[in-house]
């Protein structure tokens, strides 16, 4: 069952910006857009960030030795993910909510993403909650700007 729901893609028409809705999307279908309120769940160590893997059969060092060789090869890791959160969390005009678990489905603890240690660190945030709700004056919204992720 779960395997058939992580394979399912749906797409969501985009709400009319006249009515308040609900829209739950990935990130990279809403970049550019503007909310009220977001939400980000799941900003846990393996989640989000997702781990990058390394090409089995083409590592990272043979890319780079065989670029400085003069062979045109893309790199297989890109590290988008800092630039993915950066791009949720500035979605919110005045209300971001982050969440993150604390235990993995086996019942392990479950390492806070390094996005949700940044965060809880800039807002000052008690050390072991696992919700926070961020809501911007404007003064926060100039300052939000200072910070990179």
């Amino acid at each position: 069952m779960r395997g058939a729901v992580e394979a399912a893609s749906y797409e969501i028409a985009l709400p009319d910006t006249e009515r308040d809705a609900l829209l739950a999307a990935p990130v990279l279908r809403v970049r550019g857009l503007a909310f009220r309120a977001v939400a980000i769940l799941g900003l846990a160590e393996g989640d989000l960030p997702q781990v990058e893997r390394e090409d089995v059969l083409l590592p990272e060092s043979d890319r780079r030795w065989l670029r400085e060789r003069g062979l045109d090869i893309e790199p297989r890791l890109r590290g988008d993910e800092a630039t993915f959160f950066y791009e949720a969390v500035t979605r919110a005009s005045a209300r971001l909510l982050l969440c993150r678990p604390y235990l993995a489905d086996d019942g392990q603890p479950w390492e806070a993403s390094p996005y949700w240690d940044h965060v809880q660190q800039i807002v000052d945030a008690p050390r072991d909650t696992s919700v926070l709700m961020i809501r911007f004056r404007r003064q926060t919204l100039r300052r939000r700007k200072k910070h990179c992720w």
